[in-house]
């Protein structure tokens, strides 16, 4: 998994937070935040690599390019500024949810709609209070809700419930022939 960082300034301003809550629209701030989630699995989507390649890698070459040292003293975790935002705003964790859960159709981005569930569920209780009312272990929890986790439908509804929420349906859109 890749830790993911958000650039603070001199002044302490994190751009990236600053951004995001001046979306008034929920479901694309849901939305964007999930698609960082694919990234922290690793998932940089439909991307190919650009120019020659070389040892570092992509993240090594942005690093590089960016300026960037592996020991950013202007960052925050992205991760623990989520899931105090999530807790925040329950509005917000709603639409994250729904957006995650639309990630598991896809066998590729599967990882991030888990990695989001387990984000929620730290936000709401933390996995220990989560996993005991569901009804299981928190170690099987944390394997359940990993990047490669898979979960049954059982322990999804479960957690779910726990963290004050419930599995929903809705026809699938389809572009008219």
């Amino acid at each position: 998994m890749i830790e993911v960082f958000r650039y603070q300034t001199e002044d302490g301003k994190e751009p990236l937070t600053d951004w995001l809550q001046s979306l008034k629209d929920k479901q694309a701030q849901a939305k964007i935040r999930v698609r960082i989630k694919r990234l922290e699995a690793g998932n940089f989507g439909d991307c190919d690599p650009v120019g020659e390649q070389d040892s570092q890698g992509i993240l090594g070459r942005l690093e590089t390019e960016a300026g960037m040292s592996k020991k950013l003293k202007a960052a925050v975790s992205h991760h623990d500024r989520e899931v105090a935002e999530l807790r925040a705003d329950r509005e917000l964790a709603v639409e994250y949810l729904k957006a995650a859960m639309e990630s598991l159709d896809n066998p590729n981005d599967r990882a991030a709609g888990l990695l989001a569930l387990r984000t929620v569920a730290e936000a709401y209780g933390g996995l220990g209070a989560v996993a005991a009312e569901a009804g299981i272990s928190r170690e099987s929890l944390y394997r359940t809700l990993s990047a490669k986790g898979n979960p049954t439908l059982k322990t999804l509804l479960a957690v779910l419930k726990a963290v004050g929420m419930k599995l929903s349906v809705e026809p699938e859109h389809h572009a008219a022939a």
